[in-house]
């Protein structure tokens, strides 16, 4: 059943005067336009600090090759990539590689939140430090250059690292 509210004509400036009964009623059912929220595909990209997005879909964020985006997940989680433009992604999808859907806590065919991130700050010092549990038994300085060929070998056998990012801000 439709009601149809009338207002009295006292009110000549009042918003309500110009809306139709038809526009109210079939108002719930018209789909929210959210350019930036995108579909989760996979990428055959092999670096985990890039997304593609198709051009028309940059041209309409505003978003140029390089340039960095904030990506948001599921559960609050939130990493920064690199877009880059590809022929083969449609403009709902957005391509992104196992290690990125891990750190968004997504599954292809879930959806993600597209924003520009113009003030990424560069890195000044990076720190790759074993973890303990992993360097045991193994002598010297880990850090000394014969070593650490020595461990980039092991390294993918039983070492695990822990990176650390600092910054230094001029």
């Amino acid at each position: 059943m439709l009601f149809v509210v009338r207002l009295p004509t006292k009110f000549p400036n009042c918003k309500f005067n110009n809306y139709r009964s038809e526009d109210l009623s079939t108002a719930i059912l018209k789909r929210k336009d959210r350019p930036n929220r995108l579909l989760v595909e996979e990428s055959s990209n092999d670096d985990n600090s890039v997304v593609c997005l198709s051009q028309a879909k940059m041209d309409e964020l505003q978003l140029f090759r390089g340039d960095s985006v904030l990506l948001k997940g599921k559960r609050r989680k939130e990493t920064v990539c690199i877009v880059l433009a590809v022929d083969n992604c449609t403009n709902d999808k957005i391509l992104m590689n196992r290690v990125v859907r891990n750190n968004l806590r997504v599954r292809i065919t879930d959806f993600v939140s597209v924003q520009p991130c113009p003030d990424v700050k560069y890195g000044a010092r990076v720190h790759i430090l074993p973890i303990d549990d992993t360097v045991e038994g193994l002598t010297g300085n880990l850090f000394d250059v014969s070593n650490l060929t020595t461990l980039g070998v092991l390294c993918n056998e039983r070492l695990t690292w822990s990176i650390a990012i600092g910054r230094e801000l001029c």
